[in-house]
């Protein structure tokens, strides 16, 4: 590790650990998706299961073997995700200082915690009332005749969107730490974010007011929540309003 005469670490020092890192993280997703490949049947089942048995089909003859490959490599990254908040902790650790260090654990920590939270809610919740919401607009004019490509992406795709939502307290959280916004001004904000949380919703859910609230709702509690730790921070820090 290559360091200055004042003991920190040059620029090639930095590259050269970032590298490491890098290396690091991209070896462990390898060795992730190369398990995952061996329990591709049980992880495909993983996610075919909010579906509630529905038939599948295939219109090219790569699809299925190109929808493995997507479920082993979602899973992978996943699995990875932990490994990269770890070596992204390792990297930016000596340039912080003690107290610095102790906040940015916590943040981290945080994201992954909520993260799995909202892909479990939408995988256990939100997935199953959207499949049987969308599905009900089939008849016996028109038969649903799924892609399993097609399905796979929108579970992958819903999934996601929720984990990354669902880290709106941590976007707030470091909002506030750099002191863009405070509590009074994320209280006045409070109508606007709730018009943002329902166009959201509109968009990345089937048009119906309940599966709009289905999302939307646990997001503003998250809001809500945020503005509550802003607040308990402030009053430790003896911030006055």
């Amino acid at each position: 590790m290559m360091k200055n005469d004042n003991g920190s670490m040059s620029i090639i020092g930095h590259l050269g650990e970032l590298r490491k890192r890098i290396i690091i993280v991209l070896l462990f997703l390898i060795v992730f998706f190369i398990i995952s490949y061996k329990f591709t049947d049980q992880l495909f089942n993983i996610l075919l299961k909010p579906s509630n048995g529905l038939e599948f089909i295939y219109t090219k003859p790569e699809e299925l073997l190109m929808t493995y490959l997507k479920v082993d490599l979602m899973f992978a990254i996943l699995f990875t995700s932990p490994v990269f908040l770890i070596n992204l902790w390792k990297f930016v650790k000596p340039a912080l200082k003690a107290e610095e260090r102790v906040y940015v654990r916590r943040l981290i920590f945080m994201i992954l915690v909520f993260f799995i939270i909202g892909i479990t809610f939408a995988y256990f919740v939100f997935l199953p009332l959207s499949i049987k919401f969308l599905l009900s607009f089939s008849n016996r004019m028109v038969r649903d005749m799924i892609s399993i490509g097609n399905y796979i992406s929108f579970v992958i795709g819903l999934v996601l969107s929720f984990g990354g939502l669902f880290e709106l307290p941590i976007v707030v959280l470091f909002l506030h730490k750099i002191r863009i916004v405070n509590v009074d001004k994320l209280r006045k904000l409070r109508k606007f974010v709730i018009i943002i949380i329902l166009v959201v919703a509109a968009v990345l859910t089937p048009p119906d007011v309940v599966s709009q609230l289905i999302l939307s709702a646990p997001v503003f509690l998250l809001y809500e929540f945020s503005i509550l730790l802003c607040s308990l921070m402030e009053k430790r820090n003896g911030i006055k309003k």
